[in-house]
């Protein structure tokens, strides 16, 4: 059986897109968990907002340095930064869901 060959045409940007996109409904939703957070005055959801807005931003930096990684050569993923972009995407819809919750109730 012959290994597939690498598809080192659109990679690259098919990842670049897909980590903005992801970093850019994250940074949304840490924005409006921080404006419900300012308006009710619940300091936990603050910070839980300013929280979720630096992971966005770690996540989109994480998504430029793999986006030039894959540009120089197409890599395996990473098993760690997959776990670490799974965990904050389950983040991102806790608050996300905590902010429904509370504003529902």
């Amino acid at each position: 059986m012959t290994p597939a060959p690498a598809d080192a045409g659109l990679q690259p940007e098919r990842t670049a897109l897909a980590w903005r996109r992801t970093a850019l409904l994250m940074a949304v939703n840490a924005m409006v968990a921080l404006r419900t957070g300012l308006a009710s005055g619940d300091g936990r959801s603050v910070a839980a907002a300013t929280a979720l807005g630096a992971v966005a931003l770690l996540l989109a930096l994480a998504g430029s340095l793999r986006q030039r990684r894959l540009a120089q050569a197409p890599a395996a993923v990473s098993h760690r930064l997959l776990l670490w972009v799974v965990g904050a995407t389950w983040l991102a819809g806790a608050v996300a869901l905590l902010q429904i919750c509370r504003a529902g109730g």
